[in-house]
């Protein structure tokens, strides 16, 4: 992709319409199609966040993409619901907590990073495949990652997923629900709150 994910996502979401994106979890499957509104941008420890609406496939669930990993960025005729108003702004949720730990040496030394950016990858559509959980054990093995840091990455993998939905001061039935379904992803590659 020659262009901005963000500035093509930007376009379509001034423009009215929903964007059709290619996003690869690199599984080997190569990029799936996804039709998105984007509502909001959230910082990460690890990068850029695009929070979206997902009309296609699985219509109705809020995901974040990994700004990294949406590989084409293409115009619908598809009108938006009209929730982007955060993502139009071009705002961006951070808060001063993301950045102090991002800054600490623990959340930004290679083993963290590399295994929050696989935790996000695998649960991203809300369910855990033979596979994602195979490579999720494999990568603590080869990590070596004791349980605390396991529980350290979980945690706030999904403290991120907390800030996107709650940073627009909203916080729905819907994505009260996805928080559940994120916390039994996170259960089944090894440990969750609660």
């Amino acid at each position: 992709m020659t262009c901005d994910p963000i500035d093509l996502l930007l376009a379509n979401t001034r423009a009215g319409f929903l964007s059709e994106i290619g996003y690869d979890k690199e599984d080997g499957k190569g990029p799936s199609i996804r039709l998105v509104e984007p509502l909001s941008m959230v910082e990460g420890a690890t990068g850029l966040l695009v929070r979206c609406i997902q009309v296609e496939p699985k219509k109705g669930g809020v995901r974040h993409f990994i700004k990294r990993r949406i590989v084409s960025v293409g115009c619908t005729q598809v009108p938006t619901l009209g929730r982007g108003g955060g993502f139009v702004n071009g705002e961006i949720i951070t808060t001063g907590w993301t950045k102090k730990t991002a800054d600490k040496s623990g959340l930004s030394c290679p083993w963290f990073v590399t295994y929050a950016n696989a935790v996000r990858e695998a649960i991203d559509d809300f369910q855990i495949e033979g596979w994602e959980l195979e490579s999720i054990e494999s990568l603590k093995a080869q990590l070596d990652l004791t349980l605390s840091q396991v529980r350290a990455v979980h945690a706030y993998v999904l403290s991120e997923y907390l800030m996107g939905y709650a940073g627009d001061g909203e916080f729905d039935a819907d994505e009260e629900e996805q928080i559940e379904q994120i916390v039994r992803c996170l259960d089944e590659l090894g440990w969750s709150p609660g």
